[in-house]
């Protein structure tokens, strides 16, 4: 994600998936949309709530460097890691708040914000 403000920080700063064309293969891999996984919508709505918020810092002031970050971030922590270690995988059994919450706070210090979105429910209206 990134950084929250409440607001789109810049609307007229508009999503091009041209400038991260080198690294849309990962992006696709590693951060997709699941319930649009041909669209670029969800990459879209990230860039202009969180961002454009983000862009005010030098290291984070393009798509580019925003989304390269984020996917940096991605592998350095390894959240993946953390849930199968505490034998939360994908799969048809259903996992507790507490248990997800319980195995990330264990391995990195801090509360997660989880947040769940029904199939049925756009992604995109998660946030106000």
């Amino acid at each position: 994600m990134g950084p929250n403000t409440g607001v789109r920080c810049n609307t007229s700063w508009h999503f091009n998936a041209s400038l991260i064309e080198d690294i849309l293969p990962e992006m696709e891999k590693f951060w997709p949309d699941l319930l649009e996984p041909s669209s670029p919508k969800f990459w879209n709505y990230e860039w202009t709530k969180h961002g454009t918020c983000a862009a005010k810092s030098e290291s984070l002031n393009s798509e580019h460097k925003y989304f390269g970050k984020a996917l940096e971030l991605y592998h350095k922590f390894d959240l993946n890691s953390v849930l199968l270690k505490n034998q939360i995988v994908p799969s048809e059994k259903h996992y507790t708040l507490e248990d997800v919450e319980e195995a990330i706070t264990s391995a990195y210090g801090v509360k997660p914000k989880i947040q769940c979105v029904h199939p049925g429910q756009s992604a995109l209206k998660i946030e106000k």
